[in-house]
């Protein structure tokens, strides 16, 4: 066998293996694409998911709503189907305001509809609001609370320190008993206790209300709680 014909056998050898080796390698191309590829970019989406969730822990918090105490005023029947929590300052002209509009909407709705009280003196405006808020605890003390809530929305403007004994006397309340409580400040861990909790529901103005579990801020009108209260009444 001469030369030439070798050196043609082997290239033709060279060759075909060549060619095998490219068959083989697209054939293994193929298999890691069906094969590893789905499954890196499966684990690549779901490592990006979970570092968008650390990212944003806050994302799925559950939503926080106030809670009704023993210690909470509750106006209106006890059992009513719908809750009004209203977070309010006395010294407020707005929370003033919406007290004609809440005593509507109980004329409204009768037994399906009670209020809450929330004390939610803003201090850094008005020093002198938490004094109020402490007088009428001492009067819900002697079951008074609501007649003495509505004696101090009735003066907002003109309350001195006397007023807060003479409007015990006018409610008859024992006199004593109130100024006790008054000038010991026992009352002050209760209004402190809702204040706190409103700070921990991002509450920062009043009056600020929850119909239910549904949030409402500022002064509301009286077709707007009847919207509001419609609404859950038919949930």
């Amino acid at each position: 066998m001469d030369d030439h014909r070798i050196s043609k056998i082997l290239n033709n050898l060279i060759w075909t293996s060549v060619i095998m080796l490219g068959i083989w390698g697209i054939y293994l191309g193929i298999l890691f694409y069906v094969n590893v590829l789905p499954t890196e970019n499966k684990e690549n989406q779901t490592n990006q998911a979970q570092k968008i969730q650390d990212q944003n822990p806050n994302t799925e918090q559950p939503k926080k709503y106030p809670k009704i105490l023993t210690t909470s005023p509750i106006r209106g029947n006890p059992k009513a189907e719908i809750t009004i929590v209203e977070f309010a300052d006395f010294t407020c002209p707005y929370c003033a305001q919406a007290q004609p509009v809440l005593r509507q909407i109980q004329e409204i709705y009768k037994n399906r509809v009670k209020i809450v009280w929330k004390d939610f003196p803003l201090t850094g405006l008005r020093p002198d609001a938490k004094i109020m808020h402490i007088a009428a605890r001492c009067a819900q003390a002697q079951n008074k609370f609501w007649d003495y809530h509505d004696l101090i929305f009735a003066h907002q403007n003109k309350i001195s320190k006397q007023d807060y004994t003479s409007f015990a006397l006018k409610l008859k309340m024992n006199g004593l008993e109130f100024n006790k409580c008054l000038d010991s400040k026992e009352k002050s861990d209760l209004i402190d206790q809702d204040i706190q909790e409103g700070l921990t529901l991002n509450i920062t103005s009043t009056p600020e209300f929850y119909i239910n579990n549904s949030r409402m801020s500022g002064l509301i009108n009286v077709q707007e709680f009847q919207n509001m209260i419609d609404l859950e009444l038919n949930k």
